[in-house]
């Protein structure tokens, strides 16, 4: 036990070793200029320490001569580094049991150990060899031996000098662990600064003129490049401002360009008579009592009618009293020839070829063209007046009850995608033939948020989207709601027809209610248009008294047309040539339909500043003034980043390294 208190003693006086302070200066300052690789082996891969020269300290190897020659007090520890090795970062680094040879623990040492703490080999033998004990299981404190497995945990964590060669002051282990963390300090102190960042990006930017503002140069110098750089951005700024404000005006433009394809279709040609009801069968129809008193035709603002028709008698009534087109529709020739053999005789046309339809102001109208079911889509693939759609129709003036002023017949040029009757339309009046000479239009609108706010949205009860039909619809469901019942004009909602009393009372002033402006908002206008445009121009029809015309010179004309016989011949063979003329101006309509050219005028919209010209103006305008591109941004969101990466990174580790020297004083105050 003696022996063991003196090891111990001679031990710590060695570990404080006095060393001159120039000396120690000089080593560490040598020492720091070493970069230091952390140690990965344990003690039990280090090759085996010659015993006579060194003695195992906690963090160095100390060589005994100098524990011989000097054991005063030391005024700092001074690390020493050992011929091919690093200093030891821990003591923690060494296992505690290994299968390899590893360095006995002090609390086997023996107790006949000299004072001086060191004794030769032979000595060492000596005591071995007297006490019967192997040199392996000996007490010197630098033989080597293996830790078995049946080595007792609970004596060596109780043991004191287990895992060190001798014991350390307190102090100093504070002292080296102060040491450390502020060379650990001092690497994390030693990334880039603020300015040194900042400095390298003034440098190598490329920005024109912020190297000149920045650098240290003169002032006047710097003063100038300052105000030309704010110039330059203020004058950006403006166009900037300017830029943005038109950018979202959503301005845009109408490319027109015409199209000739081989074949063109037939646009739908809706007819209706303006006075369209038989004045005898209005008369003897159940309608009669609203004729006699002045009631007839319906209008809005009459009271209860006194009577009720149920609203499908009232519909079959409503197309008893109408011409129909077979009155209406005496001549009517599709004029469709193929142009390689103009000698086939034109197609003649009659009343099967036209549907029949109410419009919304209760007229019975007609319509060619339609594509539904029996009716397919014409088309012609030459252009002029003898290649298109040519009709004579007679008015029945005499015979028809005048529901208006003045006659003729209302006509109708739309899409066979557009509700029948729908659009515009125009008056032909008797005793004129008409020529009117049509245009196909396409137009390519833009969505939002550009001003046409084109889109599409499902209807239903109509299979193609287009404005008009969805305007029908909501006229439909806005009657349908009101009074419980739809007009003949009305999409089938499954609600029944109309009777006189709600018509009367109910659909008629809900129908002048009935806003498109404000039900268009849900409705937008069609992505893809198509709409037909058209001249008109006119003659008088057989106006040539007193001789009137030749009937040889119909019969000539129908022979052209491969006709035996018209109505014309047959009005000239009865009509005295003063009888005929009155007759036509008072009741013939001759017109004809018919292609300028076939040609399609195809109109698209494209934006004309969308997101990529106001990048590119921009571009121009700051590339100009400053020099800049959009690389500089990027450059100066890097600087931003890099700034506080940086930042974030010193404060992350000065706090990790308390955190390690905390945790590694714990563990040390636990071993001990």
């Amino acid at each position: 036990m003696m022996g063991k208190m003196k090891f111990a003693e001679l031990a710590r006086k060695a570990n404080a070793r006095p060393i001159q302070e120039e000396q120690e200066t000089a080593e560490i300052d040598q020492e720091e200029k070493i970069e230091e690789k952390p140690r990965t082996e344990t003690f039990a891969d280090l090759p085996p320490l010659d015993e006579n020269k060194y003695v195992l300290d906690e963090a160095y190897f100390i060589p005994i001569s100098t524990i011989k020659e000097k054991a005063i007090k030391p005024k700092k520890p001074v690390a020493r580094k050992m011929s091919g090795f690093t200093r030891m970062g821990s003591y923690k680094s060494a296992p505690l049991k290994t299968t390899d040879e590893s360095i006995p623990l002090m609390d086997s040492c023996s107790s006949d150990t000299k004072s001086t703490g060191v004794s030769s080999e032979g000595s060492n033998e000596a005591v071995e060899e007297k006490e019967g004990k192997s040199p392996a299981k000996s007490g010197n404190i630098f033989a080597r031996r293996k830790i078995t497995e049946a080595a007792d945990p609970t004596q060596l964590k109780e043991n004191p000098f287990h895992r060190r060669g001798v014991v350390i002051d307190p102090f100093q282990q504070n002292n080296i662990r102060s040491k450390l963390k502020t060379r650990l300090r001092k690497i994390v102190d030693e990334r880039l600064t603020v300015k040194q960042i900042f400095s390298r990006y003034v440098e190598s930017s490329t920005l024109h003129g912020f190297l000149y503002t920045c650098s240290d140069t003169y002032i006047i110098r710097r003063f100038l490049w300052a105000c030309l750089m704010i110039l330059g951005a203020i004058y950006f700024l403006v166009k900037l401002r300017e830029g943005i404000i038109e950018y979202f005006e959503y301005p845009f433009s109408t490319l027109s360009i015409i199209d000739f394809p081989d074949i063109l279709e037939f646009p739908t040609i809706s007819f209706c008579l303006v006075n369209g009801y038989k004045h005898k069968e209005l008369n003897e129809s159940r309608l009669g009592p609203l004729l006699q008193n002045g009631r007839f035709p319906i209008h809005s603002s009459w009271l209860d009618p006194g009577y009720d028709i149920p609203g499908d008698e009232l519909v079959e009534v409503m197309n008893n009293i109408s011409f129909t087109p077979s009155d209406v529709f005496e001549e009517c020739d599709w004029i469709k020839r193929d142009t390689a053999h103009p000698s086939v005789p034109p197609n003649k046309c009659d009343a099967a070829n036209f549907t029949t339809f109410f419009n919304k102001q209760n007229e019975k109208c007609f319509m060619l063209n339609s594509n539904q079911k029996g009716h397919p889509l014409l088309k012609v693939n030459h252009e002029g007046l003898k290649y298109g759609y040519e009709g004579l129709f007679d008015m029945r003036t005499s015979s028809a009850f005048l529901t208006h002023p003045f006659a003729g017949l209302r006509v109708y040029i739309h899409s066979h995608h557009e509700p029948a009757g729908s659009g515009s339309s125009f008056l032909l009046s008797p005793g004129f033939h008409y020529y009117v000479k049509m245009d196909m239009h396409e137009t390519h609108n833009l969505e939002p948020p550009y001003s046409t706010q084109c889109g599409e949205i499902q209807l239903k009860y109509f299979d193609t989207y287009n404005q008009k039909a969805c305007l029908l619809e909501k006229l439909t469901d806005y009657v349908g709601e009101k009074c419980g019942c739809r007009e003949p004009f009305m999409a089938e909602n499954g609600l029944p027809s109309c009777s006189l009393k709600q018509t009367i009372l109910c659909s008629l002033s809900a129908k002048d209610s009935f806003s498109e402006y404000k039900f268009r908002e849900g409705c937008p206008v069609d992505c893809v248009q198509h709409y037909y445009r058209y001249q008109i121009t006119d003659s008088r029809f057989l106006h040539n008294p007193p001789t009137g015309v030749e009937a040889q010179v119909l019969r000539n004309e129908n022979a052209r047309k491969g006709q035996n016989s018209s109505h014309m011949l047959e009005l000239v063979e009865e009509l005295s040539p003063e009888e005929l003329a009155h007759y036509v101006e008072e009741n013939l309509i001759k017109v004809i339909f018919f292609y300028g050219e076939i040609s399609k005028h195809i109109h698209t919209q494209e934006a004309s500043f969308d997101f990529y010209q106001f990048l590119g103006d921009m571009g121009g305008e700051i590339g100009l003034m400053l020099g800049a591109s959009l690389l500089t941004f990027v450059e100066f969101m890097d600087l931003i980043i890099f700034l506080l990466y940086h930042q974030f990174l010193r404060l992350y580790k000065n706090k990790k390294i308390d955190e390690i020297f905390e945790e590694e004083l714990g563990n040390e105050e636990k071993d001990l």
